[in-house]
């Protein structure tokens, strides 16, 4: 991944277990926005359901100043 390197990838995936995914589709998934332009895929992609969650991943990501792109969505 160009965005961020592996040992990134690997705390998050530490934390966050499934919710946390670089797998291709999933990335081309969210990928999908309402503009015309394309844009370079996500270097991942994670669900988090608590506030809890949302300031671990500020806290494993502050020193590498990775862009972050939320996305809101309700699950049913």
């Amino acid at each position: 991944m160009a965005g961020f390197d592996q040992d990134f990838a690997d705390r998050l995936a530490a934390r966050f277990g499934t919710a946390f995914s670089q797998s291709l589709a999933l990335r081309e998934q969210h990928d999908q926005g309402e503009s015309w332009r394309r844009r370079p895929l996500p270097d991942a992609v994670l669900f988090t359901e608590s506030t809890r969650a949302v300031a671990d991943l500020m806290r494993l990501e502050a020193p590498l100043w990775c862009l972050l792109a939320p996305a809101s969505r309700v699950r049913p």
